[in-house]
């Protein structure tokens, strides 16, 4: 009986745009699948196919071939063809943590439609592993995961347990780190059927004269050739030197018998030897008996082999560790990614935050009035944003085509899903029974799409008839209290009237206004009568004076170098020095940052600053700063020093302090015309701290502060990480933390201020590797306008005392206010609330179930207690059910007629299907 068991995975790592782009890499996509149907035809001897975990690859496939479509789910049903658990496979530090569970619960969705969906978590992408993956992975069923990136033979053995914050516990693997995803490929296939000689430099290799014969376009622009009628050999002299080198590679590190070999790679084609391959390395081979296998079984195997095990090794949190020892191997961090083109970045977000928090829920509440939800126009959104959110897309690391594409794509499904969120609340608006209005009154109804009940100021376009009488607006409630009012200016517009087969032009007073609400229902809207009035007669004061703002929570003062100094009424503490922005060179690449040595740093810190107040009323107040900074134009000698050529720079940020806001709103804009460099927006916390808080997928993660030494590391740790929508430090009495829209590379210096450094653009040129040739650098020098959204928080405590969570959830998912009329009776009254979260729980989703009836609620307790909470329903419920985030029912839920009741325990992701009462 043989020692070890090896089973050989044929896989493709199919890149859906890298680089090439998508259209470019679909048509080689055709040509993959079409071999593969000819081999599986005429090999009994290949058994398993898997495409590293996708399912898009079998619709890109289809929209060319629409014919094969039983052929495929032939294959995938009889378990050949292995497919998902994904839909793409995701870069996870830089999407919404419900982008994640979306992503595989899409996957599932196809998969399961072509007849049957892998279950094992193999993730070969992603720069670095979320702290929550083995609870999400659990979610649908996976115990079993298998990544490399993150993770290596420094920290761990090849098999260990990997827990989530929750406790959840999930067998873990990491492969060989040489050639991880492809290991039979680079130690089998390549020596024995390609000839390969590793040692030999690519400097020295002779391509023109190789296997094939070569063939490109001879055009200026065409820089790639293509090998035309390769030669493939079978070198069996080369047969045991490559056994032995790939046994000592995946056999060293395992505690068991049985070892993973992958055996395929980028955009690779099924290997039509495999089979022979593996017949005659069981011939030779003593010990090991070779297997061509999938995932799914191997995963069995192993998990069953390390669970039987005493004294696994278990990790917990974040799998973030770099590289420290092994000199050539894929288990790199590559942490670059997370600030790769930022414009890409912050579009996702904004079109996360459209979909999750205003489309999904806009259409949720028109079901729960009994009429439509938009399922096929938010499918096909979310589509479009899952595949941005393949690695090599939203990582932004590949040809400026595909940000071009993936641009597009967002800027479709943000279309999609203002159409969405227009055509739903209209429909609740016809079931609100308005007749307690004159006929000709004009109405404003607010919603809030939070499952909170908030307070806040919305910024709103007002239209009035063109011959109202008075200058200015009332606003008021049902009972008739006044809305506290900042009107901004008014003019005359006109307005376009769409009716059925014309148009008509419509006249109106269009007036700017700022409206604070109060207490707007959670999850829910009220409406307002909006009236002509006279000059207002309640004057408040403005909330500014000089250089100073401020409001019932925070003062603001503004130095004249354009720096802030926040102070938190409530705990009397002061943070000083706050938005000054720093400049430094780069000569990184898209995966690897890197500063130019002993290149100067530019600081507006001590530099006079344009300072206007733009703005001055008594619920808003903006001042304008504007930096003027001398930037080297770009790096020079060769990126080791920064150019003397310096062209000016204006950085300009608009403070504003809000009524009510316990934070301080900060919209920065540049036009970057130099290039090679990285600008950051920098925040002194003065805090003694060892550890930071940062946000990620349905966590706050914590992280030390002084960074290990690793000069002497394959890998230096690049001082920032990634953050999902706020940073900061606390000391347990006062905190500082800084809330974000899409700016996800950060770090808390190990400075005496402690001090929060965000970056706003990393520019450079695309070097430092084998992929340079093929690439322009435009967009990588990010040129052009850019807009950056974030704000300061002083809290008390800790970062869950200080309600952090909430600010986020407040700046990511504004108000929406509609303007109608009071059309016919309806059976909704002026204010109504759908749903009410009680207890300190996160909303990720409020959706219609995937199938069935029913609604989706999925929550997240992030904080270390476990917690009593509810649901409030505006709507009489049949049954509630806790469900997996498959959204298979678990177990039915305590439910009385409107409230349901529910245990959070600790760092708990939480999904319940709430069944509507039927009427």
């Amino acid at each position: 009986m043989k020692r070890f068991e090896c089973h050989v995975i044929s896989n493709t790592h199919w890149d859906r745009e890298w680089v090439k782009s998508f259209q470019e890499s679909r048509v080689n996509l055709a040509d993959m699948f079409d071999a593969l149907f000819h081999l599986f035809e005429n090999d009994k001897d290949f058994k398993y196919y898997h495409l590293d975990a996708q399912t898009i690859p079998l619709e890109d496939y289809l929209a060319i071939r629409p014919d094969n479509v039983e052929k495929l789910r032939g294959l995938v049903k009889d378990g050949k063809l292995l497919v998902g658990t994904w839909y793409t496979l995701p870069e996870m530090n830089t999407i919404d943590g419900e982008c994640i569970v979306r992503n595989l619960l899409t996957g599932h969705q196809v998969a399961k439609s072509f007849g049957r969906v892998m279950k094992t978590g193999y993730t070969p992408t992603s720069t670095g592993q979320v702290s929550q993956l083995p609870q999400i992975y659990q979610g649908f069923g996976i115990d079993t995961i298998i990544f490399y990136r993150g993770i290596n033979q420094d920290v761990a053995p090849a098999e260990y347990i990997w827990e989530s914050p929750d406790g959840t516990c999930s067998t873990a693997i990491r492969p060989p780190q040489h050639f991880s995803r492809c290991t039979f490929w680079g130690y089998i296939y390549l020596p024995v059927i390609h000839k390969y000689h590793d040692h030999i430099e690519e400097s020295k290799q002779n391509y023109w004269h190789h296997n094939g014969f070569l063939f490109r376009m001879a055009e200026e622009q065409e820089n790639e050739w293509t090998e035309l009628d390769p030669v493939k050999y079978f070198d069996k002299t080369r047969l045991e030197e490559a056994l032995n080198r790939l046994m000592s590679e995946i056999s060293k590190h395992t505690q068991g018998n049985v070892l993973l070999a992958l055996h395929g790679h980028d955009a690779s084609f099924p290997h039509k030897e495999t089979p022979r391959l593996i017949d005659e390395l069981n011939n030779i081979s003593e010990d090991t008996l070779f297997i061509h296998s999938n995932l799914d079984t191997y995963a069995e195997r192993i998990s069953n082999q390390v669970r039987s095990r005493k004294n696994n090794i278990v990790l917990r949190g974040e799998m973030r560790h770099v590289n420290q020892s092994q000199p050539w191997n894929d288990a790199h961090l590559y942490p670059g990614v997370i600030s790769v083109k930022g414009r890409l970045k912050r579009c996702n977000r904004e079109t996360e935050n459209l979909l999750i928090r205003h489309a999904e829920p806009a259409s949720a509440i028109s079901l729960m009035t009994g009429d439509t939800y938009e399922s096929e126009i938010l499918d096909m959104a979310w589509k479009l944003v899952l595949a941005n959110h393949a690695h090599d897309t939203i990582n932004a690391c590949s040809l400026d085509a595909v940000y071009d594409d993936a641009m597009h794509r967002f800027k479709q499904a943000q279309d999609l899903c203002r159409q969405v969120i227009r055509r739903s609340l209209a429909r609740v608006i016809k079931k609100v029974n308005l007749t307690g209005f004159d006929k000709d009154a004009v109405l404003l109804t607010v919603f809030n799409l939070s499952p909170l009940e908030r307070n806040g100021i919305s910024h709103l376009a007002i239209d009035m008839p063109h011959n109202m009488s008075g200058d200015t607006l009332e606003l008021v409630d049902c009972q008739g209290k006044q809305v506290p009012l900042q009107i901004r200016h008014r003019k005359a517009h006109k307005s376009h009237v769409d009716k059925t087969g014309f148009g008509k032009t419509h006249h109106s007073i269009r007036f700017d206004v700022l409206a604070y609400f109060q207490k707007l229902p959670a999850a829910g809207y009220q409406t307002f009568l909006v009236k002509p009035s006279l000059k207002n007669k309640h004057q408040v004061p403005p909330m500014a004076k000089g250089n100073t703002m401020e409001n019932e929570f925070i003062t603001v003062s503004i130095a004249s170098d354009g720096s802030l100094a926040v102070t938190d009424k409530q705990t009397g503490k002061t943070f000083a020095g706050l938005n000054t922005f720093s400049d430094e060179g780069e000569r990184g690449n898209a995966w690897t940052p890197e500063r130019i040595p002993g290149a100067k740093t530019y600081l507006t810190t001590g530099n006079k600053a344009d300072i206007s107040l733009i703005e001055n009323g008594p619920l808003k107040s903006t001042f304008r700063v504007v930096h003027h900074l001398m930037l080297p134009a770009a790096s020079a000698g060769n990126y080791s020093k920064r150019s003397q050529r310096l062209k000016k720079t204006e950085i300009r940020s608009e403070i504003s302090l809000l009524k009510g806001h316990k934070y301080v709103m900060i919209k920065t804009s540049t036009e970057n015309t130099v290039r090679d460099h990285r600008l950051r927006v920098l925040f002194p916390s003065g805090i003694k701290a060892s550890h930071y808080y940062a946000a990620t997928p349905f966590d706050v993660v914590s992280r030390p502060i002084p960074k290990p030494s690793s000069d002497d590391w394959v890998e230096p740790v690049e001082p920032s990480d990634p953050q999902t929508g706020f940073i900061g430090v606390s000391d347990g009495t006062n905190g500082l933390a800084v809330v974000n829209i899409g700016l996800y590379e950060a770090e808390v210096s190990n400075d005496s201020q402690r001090t929060i450094a965000i970056t706003l653009l990393r520019c450079f040129y695309q070097h430092g590797n084998w992929t340079k040739e093929r690439w322009p650098d435009e967009e990588f020098q990010n040129p052009g306008h850019h807009t950056f959204n974030y704000a300061i928080c002083p809290h008390n405590g800790t970062w869950s005392e200080g309600m952090i969570p909430d600010i986020q959830n407040q700046t990511d998912n504004p108000f929406i206010a509609v303007q109608h009329g009071t059309g016919k009776d309806g059976h909704l009254p002026a204010e109504h609330s759908f749903l009410k979260v009680t207890g300190k729980i996160q909303m990720s989703c409020l959706k219609k179930a995937a199938e069935g009836e029913g609604l989706i609620v999925r929550l997240c307790n992030l904080s270390d207690d476990n917690l009593q909470a509810s649901l409030q329903c505006g709507f009489d419920i049949q049954y509630a059910a806790l469900t997996d985030l498959e959204e298979n029912e678990i177990t039915r839920l305590p439910a009385e007629k409107h409230c349901v009741q529910f245990q959070a325990p600790h760092h708990k992701i939480i999904t319940i299907k709430l069944i509507p009462a039927k009427k």
